[in-house]
């Protein structure tokens, strides 16, 4: 899948979170979308949340599609985000004493999340259906 082919994907499947997406259709999306929103953001912070705001949900929906491609659940695209909230609590409640737990195990949870994303998807079909490509031997 070339860079349009992804971009126009997404944007085809913009809230569709069940099925499979290929890295390369994931990684394309990224490709375009992370540059886009710092260079906006840098611009002009409102407009970035004007063009952040429909990104979003097609951003979301290719990374569940994507986690969809190894067998795992798109649920688990939140692991890092509810082990940083958690830490966050526990930081505010527990001081100091806790803030570099915290932030070890969000930047675990995050390599792992990065982890997923680059690995290949399965090979045959898995509970959230057909490979988004053919796989070559």
């Amino acid at each position: 899948m070339n860079i349009q082919q992804s971009v126009t994907t997404c944007f085809r499947k913009y809230a569709t979170f069940h099925g499979r997406a290929s890295r390369s259709e994931y990684w394309w999306f990224v490709l375009i979308l992370v540059p886009i929103t710092v260079v906006v953001y840098i611009v002009n912070e409102i407009a970035w949340v004007i063009i952040i705001l429909p990104l979003f949900l097609p951003y979301i929906a290719v990374s569940f599609r994507r986690l969809h491609d190894m067998g795992r659940s798109g649920w688990w695209y939140w692991m890092p985000v509810a082990v940083g909230t958690f830490g966050d609590i526990l930081t505010w409640r527990y001081g100091a004493t806790v803030a570099l737990t915290n932030s070890l195990l969000t930047l675990s949870s995050l390599a792992i999340m990065v982890y997923w994303l680059v690995s290949p998807g399965d090979a045959e079909a898995n509970r959230f259906g057909e490979p988004p490509v053919p796989v070559e031997n």
